[in-house]
């Protein structure tokens, strides 16, 4: 599979084009940045769509057109980083927190039933995450043993057992700098009594890559530890 490039030099596009700046504030382009507000279009659905106001090159660039005028920067460590926050997203965000913990302020709620609800809500995201990296049993089995105390039994059961642990180390921390030390004690948290015991501890010093499994090209190098 061949991973498709947007199309380079959108940059001078955007500051030499007078007609493309005329089009930002154009009526259609309202019309325009609500649906680029509601969801991330990215190159390979922009080029074949026939609904846009705009040619598929002019849609693009006024998309980093918009992009550029409200994202944000974010270094770590040698690297800086960009991002947008769109409308949708700060909305999706807010209702996000109010269904989490809005139940938890309304009366007659008491201090005690508030605890039992954070307290389910670490176990349901133990659970759940352990699961979606690949813990095979069920929400009842894993809910009973982390209820009732019972050791893990499996790697699967471990694995839970392992993350409910880890969230709990990390919410002690919240208050504390992230370091290589609360990241090795995450680590070695995470695997223990797994397979991936034997990591633990360490950093990788071999290269990582997120590449394509059939034909090997490589769509991510991320940077390696000691630069961050």
């Amino acid at each position: 599979m061949k991973f498709e490039s947007p199309p380079s030099d959108i940059e001078s596009l955007i500051f030499s084009d007078d007609k493309l700046v005329n089009d930002y504030f154009s009526k259609k382009y309202e019309e325009f940045l609500k649906l680029i507000d509601s969801r991330y279009l990215y190159w390979d659905e922009i080029k074949h769509r026939k609904d846009l106001p705009f040619d598929p090159i002019k849609s693009w660039a006024l998309i980093k057109f918009n992009r550029r005028f409200n994202y944000k920067k974010l270094s770590f460590g040698a690297h800086d980083f960009s991002f947008v926050l769109t409308q949708a997203i700060q909305k999706n965000l807010h209702e996000f927190d109010l269904k989490l913990i809005g139940g938890l302020y309304k009366s007659p709620i008491t201090n005690f039933d508030k605890s039992e609800y954070l307290k389910n809500s670490l176990l349901e995201e133990a659970i759940a995450s352990s699961q979606i990296e690949g813990a095979a049993t069920t929400t009842k089995v894993a809910w009973d043993m982390l209820k009732s105390g019972r050791k893990p039994r499996n790697e699967s059961e471990q694995m839970i057992f392992n993350n409910l642990r880890g969230i709990t180390f990390i919410d002690g921390e919240i208050n504390n700098d992230l370091d290589f030390r609360m990241i090795i004690e995450v680590h070695r948290i995470m695997t223990a009594n797994t397979s991936a015991e034997e990591c633990a501890g360490a950093f990788r010093n071999a290269p990582i890559y997120v590449q394509d499994h059939i034909d090997g090209e490589i769509a991510h190098t991320p940077p390696g530890h000691e630069v961050l």
